[in-house]
């Protein structure tokens, strides 16, 4: 199920295979929310014990992060949405 066109909706799509887990708790609505495509592409992700950008392996586009949508070969991609508390995501992969 993809998010309606006409919903406030931001997405982030995979663009670069994780080799190790990603760990992306900060993939939730209530964490995004307030940020700038550029600010979120600067969130701190764990790619095994590294500290890296989120933008090194999702492109963001799109606004209002209250509807996210998440796609691509999710996998190796953990704890996405781990502590949500509002707003909704929907997981294409």
């Amino acid at each position: 199920m993809k998010l309606e066109e006409d919903w406030n909706a931001m997405k982030l799509s995979l663009h670069t295979q994780p080799e190790v887990p990603l760990e992306a708790e900060v993939i939730s609505p209530a964490h995004l929310a307030g940020l700038s495509e550029a600010e979120i592409g600067k969130l701190t992700l764990y790619h095994g014990n590294r500290k890296v950008e989120l933008g090194e392996f999702f492109s963001v586009s799109g606004s209002g992060p209250e509807q996210l949508e998440v796609e691509g070969e999710l996998s190796a991609v953990k704890l996405l949405g781990s502590d949500m508390t509002a707003g909704s995501m929907v997981i294409q992969g």
